[in-house]
């Protein structure tokens, strides 16, 4: 059982969480967690009222789920309010939105290589913090199923 299945039960501690850090998606990507995971709808529902394939929904539910689970999501969810303001909003953007950086360097209004050098800050204060161990362990479980 994980979390990476839509279907079947579910762990609950995992979906306790998964609809914890929903909190920091973007209203779409978190609307689309709480409607599978919080009101037990199906994925083919979901995709018919988007008008979708459902395997597109699927992988799109999956794929946000993975992202609320990876290291990167949980640290910049608890440590972006205390970063420059740039610097959280390009967390903010690429790390929590999910988006591709040259879209979020077009949204943000910021080249490509400001948008890049704030990514590698964020990516090395990532890194530093899973180093240390100060990695969120509660999600170790849902990460594995997620690589």
């Amino acid at each position: 059982m994980s979390i990476t299945r839509l279907s079947g039960p579910h762990n609950p501690e995992l979906v306790a969480l998964l609809l914890d850090r929903a909190a920091f998606l973007p209203t779409y990507d978190r609307a689309l967690i709480e409607a599978i995971f919080r009101q037990r709808r199906t994925a083919a529902g979901v995709a018919a009222v988007f008008n979708v394939p459902a395997s597109t929904m699927r992988r799109r539910i999956l794929s946000i789920a993975c992202r609320c689970f990876s290291p990167s999501y949980a640290f910049v969810a608890q440590c972006r309010d205390t970063w420059p303001p740039t610097t959280r909003r390009v967390a903010t953007a690429l790390v929590l939105g999910g988006l591709p950086m040259r879209e979020a360097s077009l949204q943000l209004g910021l080249t490509l290589h400001v948008t890049r050098i704030h990514r590698d800050v964020i990516l090395t204060m990532v890194s530093t913090a899973t180093s240390l161990g100060a990695v969120d362990p509660a999600a170790a479980l849902a990460r594995r199923s997620c690589a």
